[in-house]
């Protein structure tokens, strides 16, 4: 009987103080964690990388005292022209930058390669394939990181619209990805222009979408168009209206789309504007787009911007941790988050001048311009 008592007695006991056991094991696995993400340094590094600076042009302007700042680094530090890869493409430059590695060995030869198993072209910079009813996006690069490396190496590191960086890996710190992310309906950046104006031949061959309109009682019917839908073996594009309203004594128009209502005066930008489609049944995909009104007489123009992903939602992580760039919104407000976010599209086909492409060029620096400030008051040690 006594052997029984002490069994009931011990488990009574044990049921009694299960839970500081359980607090005290949580305690110390998290303690581990901690201890074992510890930097090991509390040194700093910034890489500032700038892409197709030339150092020609740089020296000149140092030597105008046009660049005080990279006259500074350049006597109090070293200083040094460096080759660049071959070819010396964007993102062939920036894959060896982060790896180390030549063309060869990373396996990036230009943005458009080919498969020499058919002579099919395909994008460099990721690879989309569909397992199992989802969508998997991979990055083609091959050989380790600088940022892989040092988080291994319990070495924190920050990465911000560093190229060839979508999707996003998993790291000891943050990362925003850059060149490689796609605006909303999947490419590198396809805008959307309405005009009044007839179109011609040319028109077919430009890398937006060009769309005519015509104006009713100064009243305009159209559609925003957004990713492809697959629907009956055929693809169609999902669509939102959009009712434009002609002030021309005002120089300026009425937007109204889902339930949104935004004026705009001629030759001057909208903020980001929230858009979501509907590609099933239970799914929506929220993007982020800017209007540029051109010209409202004699004819209408009106420029359309390609659909970002909405950071605060994006239909693929664009950060990580994933909701960093959720985090970042909230903090900065709505920002660029396709990885070639200048459209330079536009600006060759004339859609846009030389100014107004400017203004979206400076209106991307000043979000990036935030969010370093941002994560430079946090950054305590790494790269």
């Amino acid at each position: 009987g006594g052997f029984f008592f002490f069994f009931r007695f011990f488990f009574k006991l044990l049921k009694r103080f299960l839970w500081v056991f359980f607090i005290l094991l949580i305690v110390l696995i998290v303690g581990g964690l901690i201890m074992m993400r510890k930097p090991i340094s509390k040194n700093k590094i910034i890489i500032l990388g700038i892409d197709a600076m030339d150092p020609n042009i740089t020296e000149q302007l140092i030597r105008e005292g046009k660049l005080p700042n990279f006259s500074y680094l350049k006597t109090t530090g070293s200083y040094s022209h460096l080759a660049t890869t071959i070819p010396s493409e964007s993102v062939v430059a920036w894959t060896s930058f982060s790896t180390g590695l030549n063309p060869g060995n990373h396996g990036i030869f230009d943005f458009i390669m080919r498969d020499p198993k058919n002579y099919l072209p395909y994008l460099s910079l990721n690879g989309i394939s569909t397992e199992k009813g989802k969508v998997k996006i991979q990055i083609r690069r091959r050989g380790d990181t600088l940022w892989s490396i040092l988080s291994r190496n319990k070495i924190p590191c920050f990465i911000y619209f560093c190229p060839n960086t979508f999707p996003p890996e998993k790291i000891l710190g943050r990362m925003l990805s850059g060149m490689g992310v796609p605006d909303i309906s999947g490419t590198m950046g396809r805008f959307c222009f309405y005009t009044t104006k007839e179109l011609t031949d040319e028109n077919k061959d430009s890398r937006g979408k060009i769309i005519h309109v015509e104006s009713k009682n100064n009243i305009i019917e159209t559609e925003i168009y957004g990713p492809k839908l697959m629907a009956d073996s055929s693809i169609t594009e999902s669509t939102i209206p959009l009712r434009i309203i002609l002030n021309r004594n005002e120089k300026n128009i009425s937007l109204k789309f889902q339930g949104e209502s935004l004026t705009l005066k001629e030759n001057s930008w909208s903020d980001w504007q929230r858009i979501s489609f509907k590609i099933s049944l239970f799914r929506k995909v929220y993007g982020i787009a800017r209007f540029y009104l051109k010209a409202i007489n004699p004819e209408f123009e009106l420029y359309l911007s390609p659909i970002n992903f909405d950071p605060q939602r994006p239909p693929f992580s664009i950060s990580y941790p994933y909701n960093y760039s959720k985090k970042l919104a909230k903090k900065i407000g709505l920002y660029a988050t396709q990885g070639m976010p200048h459209d330079t599209w536009a600006l060759t086909e004339d859609r846009l001048d030389e100014k107004v492409f400017l203004e979206q060029v400076d209106a991307i620096l000043n979000e990036r311009r935030k969010i370093l400030k941002e994560e430079l008051k946090e950054f305590k040690a790494g790269l």
